[in-house]
């Protein structure tokens, strides 16, 4: 299990509306069936399960138990409110720690409506597995040239500034346009299609939704800790004894 060190914590809390950790907040059945997984940003925005999503069946490399999806019938939704989330075009800055493995739809992480250009969503492009900055139908999603699906563990982020979205992976921007969101609160979701047409395989160690664009040098001291937190095993190699000793 992960240990929580006196130096973990969030490095940008200010305009922090939605927190998932994989380290805490999980709740789950005997057999490591996820029930519910709590924000643990303070707000309570908590995700309810819907199939048999599993919490340890894998773990991240830096040994934190995952979130894992099987892209048959597991995802996690909220349907309740959504009090505090941006809306329509407003500005907003969205991170996911995720590995994406097979999709039956396109999918990742959404909230918003299934109607044309209402949500807002990181996930992978079915078929052809880019990664995606959405808003619900082609016409309003950037869709990258950078494989997500089949890529590994990676840190995928996107913001809305002035009208302008621009998408990351791992710190890096690989796409941007000019669009006008819609976003309508009704619900989020992770693992599935919003509209529920199809389901994600994917392993999840968490999301972070800020109501605000967050710098440039926010952004990396937030990229920084995600990936030192979840996916860069900094544990010093073991060294082997000679064997005549």
């Amino acid at each position: 299990n992960y240990l929580v060190s006196i130096n973990d914590s969030i490095p940008v809390t200010a305009g922090l509306v939605l927190h998932l950790d994989a380290a805490q907040g999980v709740t789950a059945a005997l057999s490591n069936t996820i029930t519910t997984w709590a924000d643990v940003s303070g707000n309570g925005k908590n995700f309810s399960a819907v199939g048999e999503p599993d919490w340890g069946a894998v773990l991240t490399p830096t040994g934190i138990k995952a979130v894992h999806f099987d892209g048959i019938n597991d995802r996690l939704q909220r349907t309740a409110s959504l009090t505090g989330f941006p809306t329509g075009n407003t500005d907003r800055t969205l991170f996911l720690v995720a590995r994406y493995n097979s999709a039956t739809a396109s999918g990742g992480f959404a909230y918003g409506t299934d109607n044309l250009n209402q949500a807002f969503a990181l996930s992978a492009k079915n078929p052809g597995g880019q990664l995606v900055l959405g808003g619900y139908g082609s016409a309003n999603d950037l869709v990258s040239t950078t494989p997500g699906m089949g890529a590994g563990w990676l840190v995928q982020s996107g913001l809305l500034s002035a009208g302008v979205g621009t998408l990351f992976k791992d710190g890096t921007q690989i796409g941007q346009f000019a669009h006008t969101y819609n976003t309508v609160l009704s619900k989020m979701v992770l693992g599935a299609d919003l509209g529920n047409a199809g389901f994600v395989g994917m392993d999840v160690a968490a999301v972070l939704l800020y109501n605000r664009v967050l710098s440039e040098g926010e952004r990396a001291d937030v990229n920084t800790y995600l990936r030192s937190k979840y996916l860069v095993d900094t544990t010093p190699p073991t060294l082997a004894l000679p064997s005549n000793i």
